[in-house]
Parts: structure tokens; C-alpha cells; sequence
């Protein structure tokens, strides 16, 4: 299946698309779980924004969401890590996520899950019911696991986590209920994460890990701290340290990225006005969302140097 149907579903989505995300970048999310789930007030123009960014296995290529106020430049681009040849990729695609041979993109276009050679015009639709977002890659079988959410007149038991056998293209739950986006761990597990409302205005959030093959699940309960918000959790190559990104409870609506440390049940905050962080393959560095005033552009932050910088900026998008 060719590119041409998945621009023409493209096209049939653009509209209703731009109201969900425009609205969606405007309200502060009290449900980690929506589709679209950004909660910042008012740091960013939200017209324009560069988030979700995903780096390839290989190292050559980040791929991003781009949002833009012209609707026929929002999709997914692909950038040098270097900053050079931003591509406008798949027109509408969203929630990137690279294969482990980094020769196929996972996205969301229309609510289904979508591959796209990287090399060549190759796409291929892998769902077709319900409404389905951020896929993942597992490392050693290829088999994508994604989230699935529901509406009116589905039942609200077929929401939650869904795999998809790379082989056989059969999908099954694994996960039933109100849930983040997953990511593997190993090849039998997943972690992802519910968010429980206190009572009093904030969110609970905590850490799951779920076996895919029994579909037990683990309470870790590593994010037990109460935010307003919480999602993009990124686990790093060592599966020793994960990326998430929260604002604070009360009237601190700061969006930060924390970084938590498995073994040590220890989470520290690695960077203020940052969202949707993402590892490089070998963990030393990591891109994210700038989410200073004016900005929401991706910024690339070496760990050990601690040096950053700006990776895109508005005069690549000037044509699509």
C-alpha cells in the first residue's frame, strides 16, 4: 500500500485534526491519558511546536511531530541529529516511534497505526478499529505494542494496551483500562503508567510494569507523586534510568522533564520548561521541546558535557 492513501486519509482528517490539537494545546490537561496530552499555560506559541521527537536506533535520524498553523505543514518531519536535512515525512502522521533496524517509522494517522519505509514509499495500515496512538517497537521481535482509547458506542473495556504480532499481524489486550503510553522493557514486558485522581485537584501517578505473555500486572509504584500532569515516558538503553515529563501540584505549572533511576527508587529533575524528551541510542544524550516562552522548538542536551543545543528552527519550515 502505497503513500497516496495514507495522504488522501490525511487529508480527511486535516480539519477535524487541527480543532482537536489546537484546542487540546490551549486547555491545561488534568488526564494524562487524552490523545493530545500537553499541559503548559500559555509558555509557548501552540500554533507552532515541535514535539514528540523519536531517535533512530542508528543514530542518523530523529523524527518529530510538527504542529503549524497552516494544517498542510503539521505532520511528521525527520532531522539530522546535526540539525541538516529537515524533512517533511508523512503529512497528518503522528506519535513516531523508529523500528530496531531504523528502516520503518511507526506512527498515528487517522487514529490507526501506520509503517512508512524509511527508504522508499512503502506504507502499511495495522489497525483498523477503534482509535489508536503511540506505538512501540520491541527490540528483538519487532512486535508493536500501542495504546487503543475508546468512544461512544464502544465499550470502555477495549481501552488500555493492545500488541500487535509483527509476524502474523494479530492483536490482542494485554491491558484493559485508563493507561499511558507503554514502552518495552524486555521482550515479555511493558511499562507504562495510570494516573488516579486524589480529590483534591492533583493526580496520582504510578509505575507499571505488565507482563504481556500472562498479562499480570506490577505495581511499582515509582510515580507516586502528586502533578497535574505526567506523560513521554522514556525508558534509556540500559532500561536502568527513564525520562518523564510532569508539572508540579498547586500553583507551580512549570512543565519539567525528571529523570528517575530504577535501582535507586530515585527521581530527580534534569530540566525545567522541557517536555517530551527522548534518549539517544546510547543514552548519552537526550532532544526534547524547549517550552520557554516563544520557543517550542527541539533542543538537543549532551548528558555529560552538559552542553545544549537548538535543533530546529522556524525558517525550515518556510515550504513543506
Amino acid at each position: 500500500m502505497g503513500l497516496s492513501k495514507a495522504y488522501l486519509i490525511y487529508k480527511k482528517y486535516t480539519l477535524s485534526i487541527g480543532i482537536v490539537i489546537f484546542i487540546s494545546l490551549l486547555i491545561c490537561c488534568t488526564n494524562v491519558l487524552e490523545e493530545d496530552p500537553i499541559c503548559i499555560d500559555g509558555c509557548i506559541n501552540f500554533e507552532v511546536i515541535d514535539y514528540e521527537p523519536s531517535w533512530s536506533p542508528d543514530g542518523k535520524w530523529i523524527a518529530y511531530y510538527h504542529v503549524d498553523s497552516r494544517t498542510d505543514y503539521t505532520g511528521i518531519y525527520r532531522i539530522r541529529p546535526d540539525g541538516s536535512e529537515n524533512t517533511f515525512w508523512i503529512p497528518g502522521g503522528q506519535n513516531p516511534a523508529w523500528s530496531p533496524d531504523s528502516k520503518w517509522l511507526a506512527y498515528s494517522l487517522g487514529a490507526q497505526i501506520w509503517i512508512t519505509e524509511l527508504e522508499g514509499d512503502s506504507s502499511e495500515q495495522l489497525t483498523f478499529e477503534g482509535r489508536n496512538f503511540s506505538p512501540n517497537f520491541e527490540g528483538f521481535s519487532s512486535n508493536l505494542v500501542y495504546r487503543r482509547s475508546y468512544t461512544s458506542p464502544e465499550k470502555a473495556s477495549v481501552q488500555g494496551i493492545w500488541i500487535l504480532d509483527s509476524q502474523t499481524k494479530e492483536i490482542r489486550q494485554v491491558y484493559s483500562g485508563n493507561i499511558g503510553d507503554p514502552q518495552w522493557y524486555n521482550e515479555n514486558e511493558i511499562i507504562s503508567y495510570r494516573g488516579v485522581p486524589d480529590g483534591k485537584g492533583s493526580i496520582r501517578f504510578d509505575l507499571l510494569k505488565i507482563d504481556v505473555t500472562s498479562e499480570q500486572t506490577n505495581l511499582l509504584g515509582l510515580l507516586s507523586d502528586p502533578f497535574h500532569y505526567l506523560g513521554y515516558l522514556r525508558i534509556s538503553t540500559g532500561k536502568d534510568r527513564i525520562l518523564f515529563t510532569a508539572n508540579g501540584d498547586g500553583p507551580d505549572t512549570i512543565v519539567r522533564t525528571f529523570l528517575l533511576f530504577l535501582a535507586e527508587k530515585r527521581k530527580s529533575m534534569l530540566l525545567s520548561n522541557a517536555y517530551s524528551a527522548e534518549w539517544s541510542p546510547d543514552s548519552s544524550k537526550i532532544v526534547y521541546t524547549n517550552s520557554n516562552v516563544g520557543n517550542g522548538r527541539l533542543h538537543i542536551l549532551d548528558l555529560v558535557s552538559n552542553q545544549s543545543f537548538q535543533l530546529t528552527f522556524e525558517n525550515q519550515f518556510l515550504t513543506p
